[in-house]
């Protein structure tokens, strides 16, 4: 097969992953160079947590949505303005657990989506979001949740067999999973 790109460059020896067909394009790819469709995407960048506290064996922190959808969640939250990744997570921490004491970690695992065409955030500047991940670790049991009541109905401290349970979405149970797998 004799292929071009629109720059006129041939694909001739370029090898098709047929496993990798997306509905926008195709994949093509040699040992050493990937060429990918533009993803014309917009993702609003924000930070997502595995937070979790010592007890018998850690138990983590799950909470109940009701704000655009229902179901359970990690927590997470998007960047404002030029605000840092770590700033976002100390502040999405204050405002949606009340948690003051704790130590945390940024791990290289990052997940995204994509939102339904029904809904739109930040005036429909975006169309998904693009969270990085990050570990921590409640220090203070005496630490009295506070979720933030627009947001959130409840939560629940949840052993890790039981997080992956209730978690609605896949993306953030196989970050959980990353966790485990990483840091446990």
């Amino acid at each position: 097969m004799n292929l071009r790109s629109p720059e006129g460059n041939s694909f001739r020896n370029y090898r098709i992953n047929r496993s990798a067909i997306p509905a926008y394009g195709i994949y093509f790819y040699t040992r050493d160079l990937y060429l990918f469709p533009r993803d014309s995407v917009k993702y609003r960048k924000g930070v997502s947590a595995i937070v979790f506290r010592r007890e018998d064996r850690p138990v983590f922190l799950v909470l109940h949505r009701k704000l655009n959808w229902k179901g359970y969640e990690i927590l997470k939250g998007g960047l404002k303005g030029s605000e840092s990744e770590d700033h976002c997570l100390r502040r999405e921490l204050r405002e949606e657990t009340g948690i003051r004491h704790y130590c945390f970690v940024k791990t290289g695992y990052e997940y995204k989506y994509r939102w339904t065409r029904d809904y739109i955030k930040d005036n429909g500047r975006f169309q998904g979001a693009h969270f990085r991940l990050f570990v921590v670790m409640d220090l203070d049991k005496s630490d009295k949740i506070r979720i933030d009541k627009n947001e959130h109905s409840g939560y629940t401290w949840a052993t890790a067999k039981k997080a992956l349970k209730m978690l609605t979405y896949k993306d953030q149970r196989d970050a959980l999973r990353f966790v485990l797998n990483n840091y446990f």
